[in-house]
């Protein structure tokens, strides 16, 4: 029987290129891959090392895979942390039974001294640290790798950085830049048989120039991938390197897409980071772009509370995020890292005023990213289906921005037109990195022959224009009926109100529309107001009550559609629905036979719905004007 392995990777996309690798490697070797780590042979676990809650995590996987392996099977460390901290993690892990660097082999990885320990309980380890060869066992940047399992593959196209920036400990342990020849970076990318590509690298604009020596040839490596697949995708640009050649190649290849890495806009506190630039030369060069293609995207990643940032600083990073409006943000709170000219700076900012920091900026992001997700709304998008009801434009990198959701019969890794429907916030630390927004579509071919020429006509909304017709008939019988006859009453006005959560559960399924996005709240609004309104006028509800919920729902109407108007998006709070749900409840509790005397218990509930919808109002008012606020440049 073949030895089986499982690889757990951890970090950025180019350790994903390196575990792709070191699985071929082992697949020649002989290995299969395992149906999970209790079940195989050989764990490996490639590791992140880039700041102190990657190292973390690197831990935590480690321990956490100690616990699930197989007795006899081995557990090995590879990557950042065992490049950068070998040593020390083969002394304060004992669960480990080898820490190897990059370039060595795994496989074959024994016991240092041969022999088994006494001790049953203590595993034989191996630590293979940077410095402990002379020569790697195999040069992992050019290792051949299996064909991509997904419609998209990353391919690193250089190894190790010639830059100091003042925070990064990246070039200590991966070592100067080593570019590979553009003919084998095709050759890879031929293999791989994918359908776009996103080229990554430490340095990527800097590709072809390394240690000082030689061209960059990044614009003529795009150009000859892109000649080859239907999408070419960069990762991690340096923005002094983003040449008026480089851009118009970008352009040209179809795929308006720049990853730039800015790290901050105040020119001084830049120049503490050892790094180039400022907010105005950023801002004139990402302008210059989208003057030539409006509708590029921009992603960007920024340090908060590096040492020596002021008040000021901060503000001029909130200024800049406002008034260039970036489509996807990463921020990350700074981390010392020991051996970086950094560790050693006076200016030390307060954790608490970084955490605080860190939400400012990532609150003005998420409406940016959010109000540019609901703008696509109506449009027509080409996408690649990543997988099963997931896809992605030429706006949305893999893994790292946001999806949009498509009909699970679309075809995996085909290109499709599709309209986008409904956009919606992403839940904050569900990718990787960054502020992530997904829009829903519909199949602009298979629409109309599912649901009718019009996207009225699906069966959601169906349920929801139903439930409006329907409400009179509710009405008319609660101004009517009495006594135990109203129980024909409780069944109408039962099925009237639940039938709103079948309603959202087959949008979600087949795809929200615009159309229902306004008939499902015109839905609850007819039934609670109309409701409230006839046990008001039959007597059992007091009038303020009811005032109180019309003013509310009037102003709420008006302000939404004057932030629609500013193309803004302001999703409603749960406490909205609850909202709802209390004030058909009260309704619900006077129609009920059993509890029609109990008129403390529907006004109890009545007034606490009254008050939810009110703080829920407010909560609504002042996220839609701190939006409003925060895109005025």
């Amino acid at each position: 029987m073949r030895p089986t392995v499982w690889i757990e990777t951890l970090g950025c996309p180019k350790n994903q290129v390196d575990s792709d690798k070191l699985g071929g490697r082992l697949a020649a070797q002989g290995y299969v891959p395992a149906l999970g780590p209790d079940r195989a042979d050989l764990v490996v676990v490639n590791t992140c090392a880039f700041v102190e809650s990657a190292r973390q995590e690197s831990v935590d996987t480690i321990l956490s895979l100690a616990d699930v392996r197989a007795p006899e099977s081995r557990l090995v460390v590879t990557g950042c942390l065992a490049e950068r901290f070998g040593p020390e993690l083969a002394d304060a892990v004992a669960e480990v039974d080898a820490v190897v660097g990059f370039g060595h082999d795994m496989a074959h990885a024994a016991p240092e001294d041969g022999v088994a320990r006494p001790d049953a309980t203590v595993r034989p380890r191996r630590r293979i640290p940077v410095g402990a060869a002379s020569l790697p066992d195999f040069d992992l940047l050019n290792l051949p790798r299996p064909a991509a399992s997904a419609p998209w593959a990353y391919v690193k196209v250089a190894e190790g950085c010639d830059r100091a920036c003042g925070f990064c400990a990246i070039p200590s342990f991966r070592g100067p830049q080593r570019s590979r020849t553009i003919d084998s970076i095709l050759g890879e990318v031929d293999s791989l048989g994918a359908r776009e590509i996103v080229l990554v690298a430490q340095d990527l604009a800097s590709f072809g120039r390394d240690q000082g020596v030689g061209e960059r040839s990044l614009a003529r490596l795009v150009a000859e991938v892109a000649a080859v697949v239907d999408r070419v995708r960069l990762l991690y640009l340096y923005p002094s390197d983003l040449s008026d050649g480089l851009v118009d190649t970008v352009l040209a290849s179809g795929v308006p897409y720049f990853d730039l890495s800015l790290q901050h806009v105040s020119a001084p506190l830049l120049r503490r980071m050892r790094r180039w630039g400022d907010g105005a030369r950023f801002m004139d060069r990402i302008d210059s772009i989208r003057s030539k293609e409006p509708a590029a995207t921009f992603r960007s990643n920024f340090i908060v509370g590096y040492p020596g940032e002021t008040e000021d600083d901060h503000d001029r990073l909130l200024d800049f995020i406002a008034a260039v409006e970036l489509d996807w943000c990463g921020f990350f709170e700074y981390s010392r890292e020991d051996g970086t000219y950094a560790a050693d700076l006076d200016g030390v900012v307060d954790p608490s005023l970084i955490i605080e920091r860190l939400a400012e900026v990532q609150e003005l992001q998420d409406s940016i990213t959010a109000r540019k997700r609901a703008a696509m709304v109506g449009a027509e998008v080409k996408v690649l289906v990543d997988a099963v009801s997931k896809a992605r434009s030429c706006a949305e990198a893999p893994e790292i921005d946001g999806i949009i959701e498509v009909p699970p019969t679309l075809p995996v890794g085909e290109f499709v037109q599709v309209r986008v429907v409904a956009a919606r916030p992403r839940p904050r630390g569900s990718a990787r990195r960054g502020v992530d927004g997904d829009a829903m579509t519909d199949d602009v071919s298979s629409r109309a022959a599912r649901f009718g020429p019009s996207a009225v006509l699906t069966p959601a909304n169906a349920i929801t224009v139903a439930r409006i017709l329907a409400a009179p008939v509710a009405f008319v019988m609660m101004l009517h009926t009495a006594g135990p006859r109203s129980w024909p009453l409780v069944a109408v006005w039962f099925v009237l109100s639940t039938t709103d959560l079948l309603d959202g559960r087959l949008a979600r399924k087949y795809g929200a529309t615009r159309s229902g996005a306004f008939l499902d709240p015109l839905a609850d609004k007819v039934l609670a107001i109309g409701g409230l309104t006839c046990m008001w006028w039959i007597g059992r509800f007091p009038l303020v009550a009811l005032a109180i919920v019309v003013v509310r729902e009037v102003a709420i109407s008006v302000f939404r559609s004057s932030f629609v108007s500013s193309g803004l998006a302001v999703p409603a709070s749960k406490l909205a629905k609850w909202k709802t749900f209390l004030q058909l409840g009260a309704v619900g509790w006077v129609v009920l036979p059993p509890t029609h005397e109990l008129r403390w218990l529907a006004d109890i509930t009545l007034w606490v719905g009254v008050v939810i919808g009110v703080v829920s109002g407010v909560q609504y008012l002042v996220a839609g004007r701190r939006s409003a606020t925060a895109m005025t440049p």
